[in-house]
């Protein structure tokens, strides 16, 4: 049971499990919050108020359970539906009616089916909608969540969801999937292998925010561009942490090594001598960062044929993120699909998809755009090159998708390209935490999310079916990480982090998981303060 919060303790101030508008992962500027932002916010707070003594728990309480979790998603549906605009104003198809205009809800009310609401009051409702929240679903409804009939993009929550936690668990967690999440980071690079029993900060930190706060099951420890800098060290003190994680809790934790391919012959030996001594399962590459190309018969050739020659032809690099540019622009993965043509027996992950924090993603690929922007640039590159779906080429959606999931249609056209274009079987789980918090949120509004049939039958996006999502969480990523999915779950289901995850379960505030606040940053202020860390440490 979660403990109360003792009387004479003030309760701090409920905030959602999923905010409302995402931070960034350092690599660009997060936006300032919006006037819909608070709106979301108010709407949750207001929910929870409503919700939480019927469910037996504190306010705190609420919004952290599986309860809390429904009712963000429940929120992002009411508040963003199918914007074509992240944070802006409703798109002309959006599931939300949002005013403060006069209407029949009176004044302050909360508004119904047209979402309108009364002087001073917030309009928020869903088309069809019924109940004060403008609910998509009879109150109290015990049914599946597909019963609500939603025909837009969005999650599916009933109200049963939102005042059960048992249903919310049922819906939102399932300890039967395999989650093998390929980008995960400490919050600060490990500088060099530890000495002694206790885990430095950055570690243990990781451990109650990947496994203890979420159901990753087997998580990939990657790096910013900073760790390259550190050189063997860095290298050295993930394949510690490695090994530590397999004497606590088995094989539940695999790691890259960073590389630059533009220092010239010398790092071709360096990776060398990092397989020889540090096992990584991948190589991790930023092309933009040092100005080179992954087709380039200078640098990125080469670089490509060192990795198949030592016998590890798993490339991930870092392609999106950074200048909101177009085809040609440094960041596009144009060069990563010219390279996949070019090597057909190495795989090449394609970290964030292309994707980039201010591109629209609400529309459906154009073949006649001959200068797409965002992940639009990984798709013309896969036709350019006459690479089929499923062949070398894999799509990670790492902040990609906890930029787009509080956007319902950007989320729904995004999932239904990559599944299209590059394939069911290769797109990949990735969140790029600790610096977005836990996991757990990214990993429950994937595992409620629907691409509707209206939009399967206009767009030929296939169904987001369960089975596609467990590809999506683990089944695809599995086979180029050397990771056998029912070995692994059945060696880690009574492990010792196995039971830390029951404690959190049991008393979130049982184990010390850091608030998303603390981690990637949110403002502006903060994004600059990052960048000056990463440039003291000259990092990147």
């Amino acid at each position: 049971m979660t403990r109360p919060i003792p009387k004479t303790q003030h309760e701090p101030p409920v905030e959602s499990p999923i905010a409302f508008n995402p931070g960034s992962n350092g690599e660009f500027c997060p936006r300032p919050d919006s006037a819909r932002d608070r709106r979301a916010l108010q709407l949750f707070r207001e929910l929870v108020e409503e919700k939480h003594t019927r469910a037996g728990m504190t306010r705190r309480q609420f919004a952290d359970s599986m309860c809390g979790m429904a009712t963000a998603l429940f929120v992002i549906n009411q508040v963003y539906g199918c914007s074509s605009e992240r944070g802006g104003s409703n798109g002309p198809g959006s599931m939300t009616g949002a005013g403060t205009g006069g209407g029949a809800s009176g004044a302050g009310g909360r508004g119904g089916a047209g979402g309108s609401a009364g002087a001073g009051g917030t309009g928020v409702g869903t088309a069809g909608g019924s109940g004060s929240a403008g609910r998509s679903s009879p109150a109290g409804s015990g049914g599946s969540p597909m019963d609500a009939g939603m025909d837009m993009p969005g999650f599916p929550v009933t109200d049963a969801m939102m005042e059960d936690p048992g249903r919310a668990c049922e819906v939102l967690l399932d300890p039967s999937q395999f989650v093998l999440d390929i980008q995960t980071h400490t919050q600060t690079p490990l500088t060099e292998a530890w000495t002694g029993r206790a885990m430095p900060a950055e570690a243990t930190d990781f451990v109650n925010t990947i496994f203890a706060g979420s159901e990753t099951q087997v998580a990939v420890l990657t790096g910013i561009p900073s760790v390259r800098e550190i050189g063997l060290p860095n290298v050295a003190a993930r394949k510690m942490f490695q090994e530590v994680v397999d004497q606590l809790a088995g094989p539940r934790l695999i790691h890259h090594a960073n590389l630059r391919p533009d220092l010239g012959s010398s790092e071709l030996d360096y990776m060398e001598e990092v397989l020889a001594d540090h096992a990584p399962t991948a190589w991790k590459v930023y092309p933009h960062s040092g100005g080179w190309r992954l087709d380039s018969q200078e640098v990125g050739l080469p670089f490509v044929e060192q990795a198949r020659a030592l016998g590890l032809p798993l490339i991930a690099a870092h392609r999106g993120l950074a200048d909101n540019g177009d085809y040609s622009a440094p960041s596009s993965p144009v060069d990563l699909t010219n390279a996949a043509r070019q090597y057909g027996d190495v795989n090449f992950i394609c970290y964030h998809s292309g994707f980039e924090s201010n591109t629209d993603e609400d529309h459906a690929f154009d073949p006649n755009n001959a200068n797409p922007s965002g992940v639009d640039r990984l798709i013309k590159g896969m036709l350019d090159n006459q690479l089929a779906p499923n062949s070398n080429v894999y799509a990670e959606l790492g902040t990609t998708w906890n930029s787009i999931m509080r956007s319902p249609g950007e989320a729904a056209h995004v999932l239904g390209k990559l599944l299209l274009y590059v394939g069911e079987d290769r797109v990949v789980w990735g969140t790029d935490c600790v610096f977005h918090g836990s996991p757990q949120a990214q990993i429950s509004a994937l595992r409620s999310f629907e691409i509707p049939m209206s939009m399967q039958e206009q767009f030929g996006y296939p169904a987001l079916t369960q089975a596609v999502k467990a590809k999506i969480f683990g089944l695809n990523a599995a086979p180029i990480y050397g990771v056998d999915p029912q070995a692994r779950r059945c060696a880690i289901e009574e492990d010792a982090f196995a039971y830390l995850r029951k404690s959190y379960l049991d008393d979130p505030r049982s184990v010390p998981v850091p608030r998303e606040q603390r981690l990637g940053p949110r403002t502006r202020r903060e994004f600059l303060a990052f960048r000056r860390f990463e440039q003291f440490f000259n990092l990147g």
